[in-house]
């Protein structure tokens, strides 16, 4: 008996606003912004209207322990607007008019390292995907090689007839973005394997009123902070590929804009532009240990004969489906490899089922 369902059925539910409660007010006055949850700890940065300008750490099951991270008052810019972290090398890529990288493997308090001096253009969100940073510009995503000695920016897209990208997110080998246009955002993608970056539009972004300040993904899903009128955060399902998706609205009226989003296992954290307060909520349809899905992967992209997977802790069922949502095939992983030799050419749906959840990917068959 098959115990998956097609992932191009679209699911039609509806999920009211959540409560939020003050996870910390500790802040209040250094204008916490970006936001992180690595290891058990929220990581916080603070702008210039705030002293000091730095990232902290709180310990998320005792949010009194508050440690100093990162200093940035040295910096030239107005503090840490923007963050993204690479597990693989346990480190954050902070955004501060210029780009700088913070060693989570140092000793506390670490110094940063400066990666690229001149960002000015590129302050509207950045994501990251093994040691490439994605960086929202003025009229382009363009991205930077921290892997490399002495990295340059490189454009990725130009968007110059769409409108202003703003704080991206990646899904699998997905880019997502929105872009805004004399107040109009939606929402699109592009595939990070395509050389040619077709640009896709996801979403229409109806109920959003304002500007995309915060982006999010956890599990399946992204979560989208607005700051507008009224300011509100929206919820998208990834694993919905009958386009354009309709977003949900988890919160309504928020205080202010809310500038960083981080998740940690089913709780979701966010920054308040008005009160300065850190806030929370639950949203249920999340895993309550992420830690399976953070290091879900599948490669090579494209792929020949062989699809292999990285991150399940056991072989594991799966169903491939092509555009059409038809299956093409199903089994179970052997050794972390799925054989695909019998394909045909294209794009394909992945679902794989995880020991907490299951897990939609895509990939490319040559």
């Amino acid at each position: 008996m098959n115990v998956f369902r097609p992932i191009l059925l679209l699911l039609l539910f509806t999920v009211p606003a959540q409560a939020q409660t003050i996870f910390t007010d500790d802040f209040v006055g250094d204008f916490p912004a970006a936001l992180l949850s690595i290891d058990g700890y929220l990581y916080v940065g603070t702008l210039e209207t705030g002293t000091p300008q730095r990232i902290s750490r709180i310990e998320i099951e005792n949010p009194k322990n508050i440690e100093f991270v990162s200093d940035f008052e040295s910096a030239p810019g107005f503090g840490v607007w923007k963050m993204a972290y690479n597990q693989a090398e346990n480190e954050i890529y902070a955004y501060d008019v210029f780009f700088y990288r913070v060693d989570l493997d140092q000793s506390l308090p670490i110094d940063k390292e400066l990666l690229f001096g001149e960002g000015n253009a590129c302050s509207d969100g950045i994501a990251q995907k093994d040691g490439i940073i994605y960086l929202a510009c003025s009229d382009s995503i363009d991205r930077l090689d921290a892997t490399q000695v002495d990295p340059t920016i490189e454009e990725v897209i130009d968007l110059s007839s769409f409108g202003t990208p703003r704080n991206p997110a990646v899904f699998g080998n997905e880019l997502y973005f929105s872009v805004s246009d004399n107040g109009d955002s939606d929402l699109y993608k592009i595939d990070l394997a395509d050389p040619a970056n077709t640009l896709e539009l996801v979403s229409n972004l109806d109920q959003n009123s304002g500007g995309v300040q915060s982006a999010l993904v956890a599990d399946n899903f992204l979560y989208l902070g607005v700051e507008g009128t009224p300011h509100r955060v929206l919820k998208l399902d990834l694993s919905n590929t009958n386009y354009p998706i309709a977003e949900e609205v988890l919160i309504d009226n928020f205080s202010g804009g809310p500038i960083g989003l981080a998740r940690n296992g089913n709780t979701i954290y966010l920054t308040d532009g008005n009160t300065q307060n850190i806030f929370q909520f639950t949203d249920n349809e999340l895993s309550v240990d992420q830690a399976e899905t953070n290091k879900i992967e599948i490669y090579p992209v494209p792929a020949n004969d062989l699809l292999f997977v990285r991150g399940l802790e056991t072989d594991s069922p799966y169903v491939i489906y092509n555009t059409t949502g038809a299956q093409v095939r199903s089994g179970r992983t052997s050794n972390g490899q799925i054989a695909i030799q019998s394909l045909n050419t294209g794009l394909y749906f992945l679902q794989l089922r995880g020991a907490r959840q299951n897990f939609n990917l895509r990939f490319v068959k040559e």
